[in-house]
């Protein structure tokens, strides 16, 4: 992906190469598991991302997480993700170990509504600023790692199996983070 302008790309996978050329950055991606079309990626704007890593609580291994975003809203995006990693712990516990290279999750400039593209879930930057407000939203598009992107739908007619459950994985998420009470309350 060739960007210019103090533009960077993001895309599914792990970046094989970077070539700087004054105001021209390439990036070369790649993913190496198969996943649907419909997951595929590319996310260019003026980002950066802060990592944060996580430690599997089945393997013991490093997950890189990358939450991008432009500079002026990693504070935020930090702030909004918070209890990412209690997610992460509550789906490995539930669902098995994490598959893909990285966590990856890139601001986006719409409003309302995710996308779980396969280890860069575009999220709304307008949420950003919330804090964990919309701690749901992020709970629901990292479950569609395991439920839609690793586990998916042959047909359009099995969509329950990518969003029934990723909606079920909110309330696993809630109920694992602040307990049955709150997982009753919200269903």
């Amino acid at each position: 992906i060739l960007t210019t302008n103090g533009n960077t790309s993001y895309c599914n996978g792990y970046i094989t190469n970077e070539q700087i050329n004054g105001d021209t950055l390439v990036r070369s991606w790649s993913i190496d598991e198969p996943i649907p079309s419909y997951l595929a990626n590319v996310a260019v704007g003026p980002y950066t991302h802060a990592r944060v890593d996580h430690t599997s609580i089945i393997s013991g291994s490093n997950i890189p997480v990358w939450l991008i975003s432009s500079a002026s809203d990693t504070s935020s995006f930090k702030n909004a993700f918070q209890n990412l990693d209690d997610a992460i712990d509550i789906y490995e516990t539930s669902y098995g170990a994490f598959k893909w290279n990285k966590v990856g999750f890139v601001a986006v400039p719409f409003s309302s509504g995710a996308m779980e593209h396969t280890t860069n879930i575009c999220y709304p930057q307008a949420v950003l600023g919330a804090g964990t407000s919309y701690e749901t939203l992020m709970a629901h598009e990292l479950s569609h790692q395991w439920w839609g992107n690793y586990v998916t739908t042959e047909s359009e007619n099995e969509m329950w199996i990518n969003e029934g459950i990723a909606v079920y994985s909110e309330h696993l998420f809630l109920e694992g983070k602040y307990g049955y009470s709150t997982y009753i309350n919200n269903v």
